[in-house]
């Protein structure tokens, strides 16, 4: 099978599970939110892991740490999206109807568990930066990235993931015009030292073609006024470059040129929902804002 129709069937099948779990109820909606940014947060821990750690064997300390760290850091981003679980907040018995003091607990949980694994098991030289990368991931991922589920409503089917699918649109979009732009009249480089391939131009047609979207879909999707759609579109234009630069910076970092292997033809979770993790927030602010 050729790689051009491994990536047609793979995205054709992601599409279909993730969205049919997005419409297919609150609970679903939730899970396959959840298991995007734990994923997302695995990968990013074991590049940096990786990056830091040179096993000896394949049954040393080394390697146990390259192995488990992964997991544990998806694990720890997972718990961060517990408060968001559909009617939780709605018991008082539990822990998570206080997501202030739930946020406390599992960033302090993962400030100790990560500092203590640098102290034990690298060298002096690679603690302080293996330390601080794994604790701005799981902050990324579980508190900044995370605002991801306020693009989610309590509407049954489509209409509870219309934001969602806006600011989708809008990063395809903002993908699209750069590319096709960028081809015909791209010459000024946008970041040269990270991508080679996006130029000014391509970014400037970039925009102009999400705010066109924005403007045509906004006020079904969202109900937002002409000024409110192209505030939006401009954000998410930028946005999508940034998102994309973001994680183009950690893969030359690390050494790696897609971030896992978990889906066929494609790379992985970061190297499809890069702009998404970083534009969430940004869209989920700036719909607050215009639509109170």
């Amino acid at each position: 099978m050729s790689n051009l129709a491994v990536r047609v069937i793979s995205a054709l099948v992601m599409i279909v599970v993730i969205y049919g779990a997005l419409i297919l109820s609150a609970y679903t909606r939730w899970a396959a939110m959840a298991a995007i940014l734990s994923l997302g947060a695995w990968e990013y821990a074991r590049m940096i892991t990786l990056k830091f750690t040179a096993p000896a064997s394949p049954t040393g300390p080394a390697h146990l740490l390259a192995r488990g760290i992964p997991w544990f850091a998806g694990l720890l981003v997972f718990v961060f999206t517990i408060p968001h679980f559909p009617g939780i907040l709605d018991d008082s018995i539990t822990l998570a109807a206080t997501p202030s003091l739930w946020l406390w607990g599992v960033s302090i949980a993962a400030v100790l568990s990560f500092t203590l694994l640098g102290f034990r098991f690298l060298a002096i030289a690679d603690m302080a930066p293996w330390i601080y990368l794994q604790l701005f991931g799981i902050a990324y991922f579980g508190m900044y990235a995370s605002a991801v589920f306020g693009l989610l409503t309590d509407y049954p089917g489509w209409k509870g993931i219309f934001p969602l699918v806006m600011v989708q649109l809008a990063i395809a979009a903002a993908d699209t015009g750069a590319y096709f732009t960028g081809r015909k009249f791209g010459k000024r480089k946008l970041a040269p030292t990270i991508s080679s391939g996006k130029t000014l131009e391509g970014a400037i047609g970039g925009a102009a073609f999400t705010v066109l979207v924005v403007s045509l879909l906004g006020p079904k999707l969202l109900g937002t006024g002409f000024f409110a759609n192209l505030g939006l579109g401009i954000l998410m234009a930028g946005t999508a470059i940034i998102g994309d630069l973001f994680i183009s910076i950690l893969k030359r970092y690390t050494g790696t040129k897609d971030s896992s292997n978990l889906i066929p033809g494609h790379g992985g979770i970061l190297d499809r929902f890069d702009s998404l993790f970083f534009s969430a927030p940004v869209a989920v602010f700036y719909l607050q804002l215009v639509q109170n």
